[in-house]
């Protein structure tokens, strides 16, 4: 192996390692909860609503995993989606086999979505048949200091499918989506992975300038 495959390899593992950081070091909006009541559904009649809740951001930040609670063993696969003025800017399946576990909730990566300062919904589609639970009524909560939690949603009606909710509930709750974001809307790598891949493209730019003289 030449001297600069060694760099440039050295730098695509900085690089890879610098990415893993970032996601490990993701900020996660819903941060902790205690009491409350689980429940299966909204319309216990129907076979599934979507439920969740409204937030508003001082600042832009940058969406990076959507995510479901465990309520102590994950059965069925949720559609958890994310509104902002009425549409749908990410979505994604989340379940306990493809998701990573982390404080009670499971996520999955999505492509990073920006969202600006405003109002914003999150919320999950829960079936009345498939045992998962999502929670009401908490009697107390934490959120990430750039998240602030407005109120508690549902759905409009019955049998409406994977639409938005847009009816405010009375309870602290309807907590069964989540999500993680980063505080920062553009992702760099760390300086010292940054400057790895420019010495190694550099060393290569040398190399093959000098290959050209030599011919």
């Amino acid at each position: 192996m030449t001297s600069v495959s060694r760099i440039l390899g050295v730098s695509a593992l900085a690089l890879a390692a610098t990415f893993a950081a970032d996601r490990a070091s993701a900020l996660t909006a819903l941060t902790a909860f205690e009491g409350g009541t689980p429940y299966s559904s909204y319309y216990t009649a129907t076979p599934g609503d979507m439920i969740g809740w409204r937030f508003s951001i001082a600042a832009p930040i940058m969406l990076t995993a959507l995510g479901v609670l465990d309520d102590g063993d994950l059965v069925s696969p949720h559609m958890v989606g994310l509104w902002g003025g009425g549409t749908l800017l990410a979505s994604q399946e989340i379940d306990a086999v493809e998701g990573t576990l982390l404080s009670g909730f499971y996520y999955e990566s999505i492509t990073p979505v920006a969202l600006a300062a405003g109002t914003y919904t999150i919320a999950a589609y829960y079936h009345g048949d498939d045992q998962d639970s999502y929670i009401s009524g908490a009697t107390s909560t934490s959120f990430d200091p750039a998240v602030t939690w407005l109120a508690s949603l549902y759905p409009a009606g019955e049998s409406l499918g994977f639409v938005e909710p847009t009816l405010t509930s009375g309870s602290r709750g309807r907590f069964g989506p989540n999500f993680q974001f980063s505080a920062s809307v553009v992702a760099t790598p760390l300086p010292g992975a940054a400057a790895l891949l420019a010495g190694g493209l550099a060393a290569f730019g040398a190399l093959g300038a000098a290959r050209r003289r030599r011919a």
